[in-house]
């Protein structure tokens, strides 16, 4: 048998919570690294990408953003959130009709989403 046992009593007598402390430090090390990581993160994503095609939001040129979704849906037609972008591009640019039909695919796909709550609204006003 060690003789060391007498030892860690004897440590464990002195400092009482140290395997607090230790839970405590490690904790304390795991929150910074992933606040560090969130903000890292926060700062790739100025960049909007969507499913690897990166969309500039900058520019309000409605025609062409409905453009580029229309021909997206037409390549993913079972990508939800962009029959929301065409529903609301569409909404936006005065074709009723057109962010109807978009609005309908939404509904489709996903027909418990909040989101098309709040386009229900929009379409109906």
């Amino acid at each position: 048998m060690p003789k060391n046992n007498g030892r860690h009593k004897h440590l464990a007598k002195k400092h009482p919570g140290w395997k607090k402390q230790i839970v405590f430090l490690c904790s304390c090390c795991a929150t910074l690294v992933l606040l560090t990581l969130s903000v890292f993160n926060l700062e790739l994503s100025k960049n909007n990408k969507v499913l690897g095609i990166t969309v500039e939001t900058t520019n309000k040129d409605v025609a062409g953003e409905i453009s580029f979704w229309q021909d997206f849906v037409n390549r993913n037609p079972s990508y939800f959130d962009g029959w929301v972008e065409l529903t609301t591009l569409r909404l936006e640019s005065g074709d009723k009709a057109g962010s109807l039909f978009a609005y309908q695919k939404a509904v489709e796909i996903n027909p418990n989403s909040p989101k098309l709550r709040e386009l229900k609204i929009l379409l109906s006003e």
